[in-house]
């Protein structure tokens, strides 16, 4: 049995920020790709910092993911030492690639095994306001 869920963008957003104080912004790119941008404050003037982030693979338990940007692999490596003392089996999971690939783990995060034993991840996707995922029912 098919099941569907939209996460809208602004939910997302609203989440991010209430629970890491960071200010993000998301734009939809394509069905398959998003830009993820995070603004930083540099003496008087705002920077932003993005990522095109690309859903390459999904199976089961395991999301495929590739990035592009300017120096995006030193604003990974960043993002994943700022997500390891708030989420640390989060860190364990992401496992970084060459060619600026990575696979995430999701066997590999004990706060998602419950889920995992009642659907298997099939599909990730990107609308021009949300974040689309489809699993199967086991």
């Amino acid at each position: 049995m098919n099941y569907g869920q939209s996460i809208k963008f602004e939910e997302i957003l609203k989440y991010v920020d209430t629970h890491f104080g960071q200010k993000v912004k998301l734009s939809f790119v394509s069905d398959k790709e998003i830009t993820v941008a995070i603004v930083k404050h540099i003496l008087i003037k705002e920077v932003t910092i993005g990522i095109n982030l690309i859903v390459n693979s999904v199976n089961n338990d395991k999301i495929g993911l590739s990035y592009k940007g300017t120096g995006i692999d030193l604003i990974i490596k960043g993002a994943l030492n700022f997500i390891a003392p708030h989420f640390p089996e989060f860190n364990q999971a992401i496992e970084l690639k060459e060619n600026n690939n990575l696979i995430i783990d999701l066997k590999k995060i004990d706060k998602l095994e419950p889920a995992l034993k009642q659907i298997s991840l099939t599909s990730i996707s990107f609308s021009p306001s949300s974040v689309n995922i489809g699993c199967d029912l086991k």
